[in-house]
């Protein structure tokens, strides 16, 4: 983990396989721009786009926060 990243400790995510990013940044209680920078410098999982809705797999980022020491609880 790098210093300066700021993850929470303990996260609920659906058991959906994907996640909104409204969802996403709800669960997590990250900005857009938080998330931007997750993505680009620390190979936060990318999003999928369809229409106007974005959406992002929601077993990558459960291995991603467990990667830095969170503790995921799925729904």
């Amino acid at each position: 983990m790098r210093t300066g990243l700021s993850v929470p400790r303990r996260v609920t995510l659906p058991s959906t396989p994907l996640i909104a990013g409204w969802h996403l940044r709800q669960a997590l209680g990250a900005s857009k721009a938080k998330l931007h920078l997750w993505r680009r410098d620390q190979l936060f999982p990318p999003f999928h786009r369809d229409g106007n809705n974005f959406y992002t797999c929601t077993d990558s980022v459960a291995r991603w926060l467990e990667d830095r020491g969170t503790e995921v609880a799925r729904l």
